[in-house]
């Protein structure tokens, strides 16, 4: 079978698929203002909250059916929402009795600070609802439209266009009507496109604007697509400890959710490694037109916590889009690891303190994290639902990848610090030092003394030189280990900056450095020793530090979004090696020997590990020549001041 022949079969109806010719451009950064008109909609039914017939044939007492002999009391809702962020609403009026009702209403929303190219992370939600005397409001149908996608438009906007809604539930099949909107997107430095007033006078002009969206919602394919987003989930590693009581701490579990679409989530795992081991299926109704697929909200990953007497907790989440899932779909088929980040691990657990509303935006995904909170083991799969996959349902086990995806490199990161440089602080005369942070594993410096820069620059410049060769730390690098996904499932190295000493030390700054960035690690047979000559460092130059807005997490007056408020610099050099006797090693282990090496690892404990493990005679050999070589060098770095190693 040839290539093309092969794609052909298993795209799964991805060539369907129009996206635009080029790659999206990065949002800037900025503050925005969304308007959204709800003109009016068409063909909506009343609903019934419940139908004895369809509880019955689905085993389910959660129904809703369509009242065909009632007409619905209808109410349009907007719904702007950011992950960590206070939900926004606007509803209109209500039109009583009427399958078409007209509004013709103006919503705003203001002073929405966005970073750079975060728009994708706000997604917003329309909604016709049958509003009932007693109850809550019941749904007839829904939209969701991605912001970013709105931007990209001629405009930044969407001009009367016809939404198709959906139960996004799945309670209903098909249309639930059509919603026509009008939705601007714009930025502080852009300027709105002008539209032709219409006055009560220029009745031509009506009649043609009538026209052009009624014209639109006739020659609108009502035929609705369903997509499958299969993703096959294996383990998670490093979860933080959620709650201070139970053996692990934590009731993992992972969930997926695009837009207003049904949740699909996991098992619970009482355990901070949990091996879940299934396949979750998320279906997405996709409408015809602007409201397709190339325009629905990203995927949002999330790790949660499960609480039985309150709210779940999110432990971290990070977001999918669904382009990158249609486009690239060998590359996402094969499991790979994710890595999440957010607030400071463990912070949860803080006594007579509470976690500010910073810490949690972070955790929920939306301000960018500053400390690793974990990976999980996914894969994913797209495709569209067809008479023969229709009624797909999620496997509740699969097969375990960890004996060839969950091998670990133990490779070695070498960092020179030569110098910080702070401005608009208060921290002369005080000591500061670092600490360099990568998944579990962290090494500090000896605190130096910042100066002051003299009187043309300024009390509140300052800097400090360490001139130092920080301790190599051990890191472990996940599968693959070669190519270009090297090193994309492995933590991201963070670089803080400690000002004070004792009880009082208190991190003002950090850099986040993406391990992508030190890839491919140098392959050296010893690679604990420190390089000798320049040209063999990755990385190396002024990294820009940014103040940690949750500097007063404790006592929930974390500041609001200070994180990306530049503090000052460091200038360093950064870089990874490994044995490639380890890598065989790594590649030849069996799942038993993995679970093992790892064990010894979490407990420190390696030479009784030594006499447990049965292996062949080569690769014992091997193993206890690294261990013998690891114990010598940390004796020698420990019996060796921190003067001795400067790079003066």
């Amino acid at each position: 079978m040839g290539f093309m022949s092969w794609w052909g079969a298993s795209n799964h109806g991805l060539d369907d698929i129009e996206w635009p010719a080029e790659e999206p451009t990065v949002t800037p950064a900025g503050t925005y203002q969304i308007r959204v008109r709800i003109v009016e909609a068409k063909d909506l039914s009343a609903i019934s909250a419940f139908s004895l017939w369809q509880s019955i044939t689905s085993l389910s007492w959660k129904t809703q059916v369509e009242a065909t002999n009632d007409l619905p009391n209808v109410v349009g809702k907007v719904k702007l929402k950011r992950d960590g962020f206070p939900t926004q609403r606007r509803r209109t009026v209500v039109e009583k009795e009427t399958s078409n009702p007209l509004w013709n209403q103006l919503f705003y929303f203001d002073e929405v600070e966005v970073e750079e190219g975060e728009l994708a992370a706000l997604s917003l939600t329309l909604k016709c609802v049958d509003r009932t005397r007693i109850g809550r409001d019941l749904v007839i149908g829904s939209c969701d439209l991605n912001l970013e996608a709105v931007y990209a438009e001629d405009g930044h906007e969407l001009w009367y266009e016809w939404l198709t809604l959906t139960d996004k539930k799945g309670r209903r099949k098909g249309a639930q009507g059509a919603m026509c909107v009008c939705v601007t997107v714009l930025h502080s430095a852009d300027d709105p496109k002008t539209h032709t007033e219409l006055h009560d006078s220029d009745d031509d002009a009506k009649e043609e604007l009538d026209g052009v969206a009624v014209s639109a919602y006739q020659a609108k394919d009502e035929v609705l697509e369903t997509w499958i987003v299969k993703a096959s989930l294996y383990s998670g590693r490093d979860l933080p400890r959620m709650d201070r009581f139970g053996k692990a701490g934590i009731d993992a579990y992972f969930s997926m959710q695009c837009g207003s679409s049904k949740i699909a989530r996991s098992k619970t795992k009482s355990s901070r490694s949990p091996d879940w081991n299934q396949e979750l299926i998320l279906r997405l109704v996709v409408p015809p037109g602007k409201g397709g697929i190339t325009s629905l909200p990203p995927i949002k990953l999330s790790l949660m916590d499960h609480d039985a007497m309150m709210r779940d907790d999110h432990i971290a989440t990070t977001h999918v889009t669904l382009r990158e899932l249609c486009t690239k779909p060998d590359e996402y088929k094969h499991p790979k690891w994710y890595t999440f980040y957010g607030g400071p691990r463990e912070m949860e657990l803080a006594y007579f303190t509470k976690m500010s509303k910073l810490a949690k935006r972070m955790n929920a995904g939306y301000v960018e994290g500053s400390a690793y909170r974990g990976r999980a083991l996914v894969g994913f799969q797209v495709m569209k639902e067809t008479w023969s996959n229709k009624g797909m349902r999620p496997k509740t086990n699969i097969p375990s990848v960890l004996e060839t995806l969950g091998r670990e490199w133990p490779c070695y990161l070498h960092t020179q610090i030569y110098s910080i440089e702070l401005s608009q602080t208060r921290h002369v005369g005080r000591n500061v030092s670092v600490k360099l942070t990568m998944g579990l594993n962290s090494v500090k410096t000896q605190g130096e003394e910042l100066k002051s820069e003299g009187r043309a620059l300024g009390k509140k410049e300052c800097y400090a030189n360490f001139n130092v060769q920080v301790i190599p730390m051990r890191v472990p690098l996940p599968t693959p280990f070669d190519g270009p996904l090297q090193g994309q499932g492995a933590p991201d190295l963070f670089v803080g900056v400690y000002v004070g000493s004792g009880k009082g030390k208190k991190r003002i700054g950090y850099c986040r450095v993406p391990c992508r960035h030190l890839m491919p690690v140098r392959e050296t047979f010893q690679p604990i020793k420190e390089p000798k000559t320049e040209e063999t460092w990755k990385l190396e130059g002024w990294f820009q530090l940014h103040a940690d807005a949750l500097e007063d997490h404790k006592t929930g007056r974390s500041r609001r979004a200070e994180h990306a408020k530049p503090l000052g610099q460091i200038l360093l050099r950064v870089m990874l090696q490994g044995s490639p006797v380890d890598k065989r090693n790594a590649k030849m282990m069996t799942k038993s020997e993995l679970d093992r090496f790892m064990t010894a690892y979490d407990d420190e404990d390696e030479e009784n590990l030594a006499e447990q493990n049965r292996e062949t005679a080569s690769q014992r050999q091997a193993r206890e020549f690294e261990e013998r070589s690891h114990r010598r060098h940390q004796k020698l770095l420990k019996e060796t001041p921190m003067e001795a190693r400067s790079v003066r």
